[in-house]
Order: C-alpha cells, then sequence, then structure tokens
C-alpha cells in the first residue's frame, strides 16, 4: 500500500522535461563540431586508458545519469520526479588472459557495486580451468540483472527482476566460459555494507550453440540457495533472520512499491530458480526469463513462493545488433555518423500472492526507443502501462520516463 507519509518525501519537481531535448542538442553539436559524417568524434572514441610497462591497462568507470519520471493516472499517489547525478565512479584494471579488477560505487543507489579481482587460472597454471572471482559482485542468477544497467535496452529492469534478484554479494566465483558453453558457480556471504548477513550458494549454466557476430541462441538456467541471518543489536542479541521481496515503480522511487510481500521473519532458506534465453538475428532480438524464489521457514509457517517473468523484442532501426560477449548483452554500437535507433517492447508480470502473504500482483506492459551515439551517449524514452493490485488497492498507473547517459 503507498502511504501518504511516505509519499510526502517525494517532492515533484518543477523543472520542465524540456531539459532533456536541450541538453541533448548541445551535446550533439558539441560532438560534431569537429566532425564530418565520415570522421569519429570524441563520442565514438574507445573509453581513454593508461597501459603499464608489464601490458596491464587501466581505465576509469564513470557515468552521469539524468532521469525524469512521469506518473499519470493515479490522482498524485506516485509523485513525478526528476535526477541528474554521477552514478557509476571507479576504475577498471586488466592485464589480457592474465587477470581483471573492478572498483566502482553507485552515487544514485549510494551502494558498492562491482569490488571484485577475477584471474584466469591458465595465467598461474599449465591447464585452463576457467576464471576465479574474488570479492563483491552480482549472484549469476538472473539474466537481466547481470546484465549492467548502462548496456539495458530499458531504463527500469521488469518487475520480475527487481523481486526475486539477490544482488550484490561478497564471495568467490569459478567460471568456465567457453564458445558455446558456460557454467559459473560460487559461494557468496554478506555485501559491503552489512546489510544482507547469511550465506549463499549458487550454480547458472548456459548453451550457446549459435555465437557468432550478430547471430546468437543463448539458453540458460540458474539455481541458488540463500540462508540469511539476523542482525544483532548493539547489545549483542541476534534478531531473527528476515527476507523481503517488491518492486518499485521506477529507480527513482527507492521507498515505494506497488506490490510487496513485507518483512518476513523466521527465515530458514530461500531457493531461487531462473531459466533465461536470447536469440538475436541481425537488427532483431528476442529475451526472456522465467523467475521464481521459494521461501522456507523455521517455524511451522508454509512455504512461500513467489513467480515472475518478462519477454521482450527489440528491433534497430539502422541496422545494427546487440552485441553478446562472454554470457551478457552489451549496448547497440552505431555504424553510422547519426547514431543508432532501437525500437523495444517488453511485458512483464510477478505475483507476490501465497497464503498467507497478500504481496500483490504486478502486470506491464512498456514501449520504448533507444538512441545511441558513439560509445559513450544513450537517450532512452520509456512508457509503460501497469496494473497492480494488493491488498484489494487495484492500481493502473502509466509513466513516461526519459534518461540521459555518458559513461565510460
Amino acid at each position: 500500500m503507498i502511504c501518504a507519509a511516505t509519499m510526502s518525501a517525494f517532492r515533484k519537481s518543477r523543472r520542465p522535461f524540456e531539459i532533456f531535448g536541450g541538453l541533448v542538442t548541445l551535446l550533439v553539436f558539441f560532438a560534431s563540431m569537429n566532425s564530418s559524417a565520415d570522421e569519429p568524434n570524441v563520442l565514438s572514441e574507445p573509453t581513454p586508458q593508461w597501459t603499464f610497462g608489464d601490458g596491464a591497462t587501466l581505465a576509469p568507470i564513470l557515468s552521469y545519469d539524468l532521469i525524469r519520471t512521469n506518473f499519470s493516472g493515479e490522482h498524485g499517489r506516485l509523485a513525478n520526479a526528476e535526477k541528474g547525478t554521477f552514478n557509476h565512479v571507479g576504475l577498471y584494471v586488466s592485464k589480457p588472459g592474465t587477470y581483471e579488477i573492478s572498483i566502482y560505487y553507485s552515487l544514485l543507489n549510494r551502494q558498492w557495486r562491482d569490488a571484485f579481482v577475477k584471474m584466469q587460472t591458465s595465467a598461474y597454471t599449465s591447464y585452463d580451468f576457467g576464471s576465479l572471482r574474488l570479492g563483491e559482485g552480482k549472484i549469476p542468477l538472473d539474466f537481466e540483472k547481470n546484465t549492467s544497467s548502462t548496456q539495458t535496452s530499458f531504463i527500469e529492469y521488469s518487475t520480475a527482476s527487481q523481486a526475486v534478484f539477490e544482488s550484490y554479494r561478497i564471495g568467490v566465483q569459478w567460471s568456465w566460459h567457453r564458445e558455446h558453453a558456460l557454467i559459473d558457480a560460487g559461494y557468496y556471504g554478506d555485501n559491503l555494507e552489512g546489510s544482507n548477513p547469511g550465506h549463499t550458494w549458487a550454480l547458472h549454466g548456459a548453451w550457446v550453440p549459435i555465437n557468432l557476430p550478430g547471430d546468437v541462441l543463448h539458453l540458460g538456467l540458474a539455481r541458488s540457495v540463500e540462508y540469511p541471518e539476523g542482525r544483532t543489536d548493539e547489545s549483542g542479541v541476534a534478531g531473527p533472520a528476515t527476507a523481503s521481496f517488491k518492486a518499485a515503480p521506477s529507480v527513482m522511487l527507492e521507498d515505494v512499491s506497488l506490490e510487496s510481500s513485507g518483512t518476513l521473519e523466521n527465515v530458514k532458506s530461500i531457493q531461487r530458480t531462473s531459466l533465461e534465453g536470447l536469440w538475436i538475428d541481425g537488427p532483431v532480438s528476442c529475451q526472456a526469463e522465467y523467475l521464481g524464489a521459494r521461501t522456507a521457514f523455521s517455524t511451522s509457517n508454509p512455504n512461500y513462493d513467489i513467480h515472475g517473468r518478462y519477454a521482450f523484442a527489440s528491433w534497430v532501426l539502422t541496422g545494427e545488433s546487440r552485441r553478446y560477449d562472454d554470457g551478457v548483452v552489451q549496448n547497440v554500437i552505431p555504424e553510422h555518423a547519426s547514431g543508432a535507433v532501437e525500437l523495444v517492447l517488453r511485458y512483464s508480470s510477478v505475483n507476490l500472492n501465497d497464503w498467507p502473504v497478500p504481496g500483490g500482483w504486478e502486470r506491464d506492459w512498456t514501449a520504448g526507443v533507444n538512441w545511441y551515439y558513439g560509445r559513450h551517449l544513450r537517450l532512452q524514452a520509456n512508457y509503460t502501462r501497469t496494473q497492480a493490485d494488493r491488498r484489494h488497492l487495484f492500481l493502473d498507473p502509466a509513466t513516461f520516463e526519459m534518461r540521459l547517459e555518458l559513461f565510460m
């Protein structure tokens, strides 16, 4: 339920929506000043990097997000929002075939994201046993969420991914990635903020029978088991292990949800499952995923089961393809001086109702257009129609979002 007290925390922005048009115009004008139709410009160049004597390179991780969210049809229950901020700030160090170090912080979410070192065993042993990742990163369950937010086709992740994904954890992960097969397995603990005590086991596998530029078929599944632990207060008393599942209508409204399980106490374990598929055929692609979670309790309470799914299609009007590398999807890189244009359409749903928890259900249709200019500028526009019901409170908001993103 959306409470008035919660919504009062969000001030309606008075800045005009035309700020996006003005910024895009200035950026394109600046980028085009010293380039003709056949010449590269500053936004088309690869990310700047520094090379060391041993062949290792260091590159910055930096992104700026300007997001505007407008709601309609809910009589003021959902407040419009606008935020412009540097989002990801960090660095990436790599030596091809040997190691990678990725460290960055999200200023938008006020949380550490990647903070790990990844080593290729072939550089240290006589046989290639794959790679080992030590530190904080994403758990390899949820194909959509394991795609970086700077590489996604939509501004918002699907409601299914929002509800089920476990997020970032500190741990050790072994990966064996080949041209036509992928395996990831790991053991994880808390995160760097210390807000998720407990441990998790995870296993992910995928078969990629077709893996060519612009021609990909990826089929995968994943399973994880999380064992949450209660937090210990200042007096040393341990509280019950808890869990919560929810989805927000916008990345701008972190404390508002249309459906939520509330806080579940005395949690023994959470079993998550995903089935994923991706097909890319030149400028056309389709992606779909099923996500589910079963929560077991240390008391006599029955298991709590939730389910979600999404499917979306993409068409790059200018002829380029979505890229696929190392098991994840990446942005379109324009082949024309005027950039690349992508049309996307997604259906997603999630059901958090399972007796005796009235978590609610939600269904969304999202249509969007993405404009990629060079390698470092992206403008996105999404229109979403939502139907949601929780505790017999039915909502059907329409959401229009725009996002201007600069990244390297």
